[in-house]
């Protein structure tokens, strides 16, 4: 049986997620009945950098990689609750699409990330513990 490829434009989408949404973090209970397809992954072209509040922003870099949970949400899930927690309308973040992987991700919408400290390893829940 042959798996039809995931799109934008499909009904459910995997969301790759690498700071509070993830298990554990205060933010976690919002992804209510998504499943769980994958955690912890290395995701690579990306890096977090830590925000002066209790998130991390990810941008895009070919050359880095990230820790996250790759979950399987509807699209009401997210473009309701999670646009709304990412601040898209804001615009803080905005609903990337990676071809490659066939994820969404939510990145930082200005490139300001020589602004925020590096998370070392690109991974959230052990920074955040650390300092905490």
């Amino acid at each position: 049986m042959q798996l039809e490829a995931e799109t934008p434009e499909s009904k459910n989408h995997r969301l790759l997620v690498y700071g509070t949404l993830m298990r554990g973090e205060p933010n976690h209970t919002l992804l209510g009945e998504a499943t769980l397809l994958e955690g912890p992954v290395q995701i690579s072209g990306y890096e977090l950098r830590a925000s002066y509040s209790y998130y991390p922003y990810a941008f895009i870099n070919p050359g880095a990689c990230i820790w996250g949970e790759m979950y399987r949400v509807s699209e009401a899930l997210l473009i309701g609750p999670i646009d709304r927690l990412e601040g898209v309308e804001e615009p803080y973040y905005t609903r990337h699409w990676d071809v490659q992987g066939q994820f969404y991700i939510y990145i930082k919408t200005e490139d300001n990330r020589e602004d925020y400290p590096l998370i070392p390893q690109g991974d959230w829940l052990r920074y955040s513990r650390s300092k905490h």
